[in-house]
């Protein structure tokens, strides 16, 4: 990198004249005292310089951008509210022979904003925006070690003994609704095609229905 004044090439080593570091770039050039010198000074670089200077500068945005100030706060005071409210709701629902799961759910029903989401500065000040990312990637991972640890229960002899049973039910539940969602879009393509003013084919909607009603019914 080279500085030039005037039309003066300066090195890196002779940025020291000027009262300068010589190590400034981009935009701490403008702290040199070229103002002082009444002189324009602009900066020329080879290819391979900024090549590595737009790498550094990457790597740098990618750090500042990642919310680690909020993980140690945020995180931790999210989970102590989320199992100490589903222990609160299991203390109740255990007298009544229900899973821990079903407190689980109403936990994340009141945290929602159905409930305590509707108190003003409750979701700004315990869940705030920045922190919704670890949130739910945090999420992301308990969910995979509880299907882990639900897989490492299931015993292998009771599900060979069931499983012609338990492939029936499995496909019943996947071939009866995809089966209602395809007659009743027959209804929903007229309606469709009245709300909106672009044209979808039958054979697609049809298919797009009995498959939505199959995997989520």
């Amino acid at each position: 990198m080279a500085l030039s004044c005037h039309g003066t090439q300066l090195s890196g080593a002779q940025l020291s004249a000027l009262n300068c570091r010589s190590s400034i770039v981009g935009a701490q050039l403008s702290a040199l005292n070229c103002r002082a010198l009444n002189c324009r000074c602009t900066v020329t670089r080879t290819p391979e310089e900024n090549a590595q200077w737009q790498h550094v500068d990457m790597v740098t945005t990618a750090k500042n951008d990642f919310p680690v100030k909020q993980f140690s706060i945020d995180s931790i005071l999210q989970a102590v509210i989320a199992i100490a409210l589903s222990r609160f709701f299991h203390i109740f629902l255990r007298k009544l022979r229900q899973p821990r799961v079903i407190a689980e759910i109403l936990a994340g029903l009141c945290l929602g904003p159905s409930i305590l989401g509707r108190l003003p500065g409750f979701r700004t000040n315990l869940f705030p925006e920045t922190s919704l990312e670890i949130l739910n990637l945090s999420a992301d991972i308990a969910l995979i070690l509880y299907i882990f640890l639900v897989g490492l229960e299931i015993e292998s002899k009771a599900f060979r003994q069931s499983w012609m049973r338990s492939g029936w039910i499995s496909l019943a539940g996947v071939v009866c609704p995809c089966l209602l969602g395809m007659a009743c879009s027959y209804g929903l393509h007229t309606y469709v095609l009245q709300e909106t003013d672009r044209s979808v084919p039958i054979k697609s909607f049809i298919l797009f229905v009995g498959v939505s009603m199959s995997i989520t019914v």
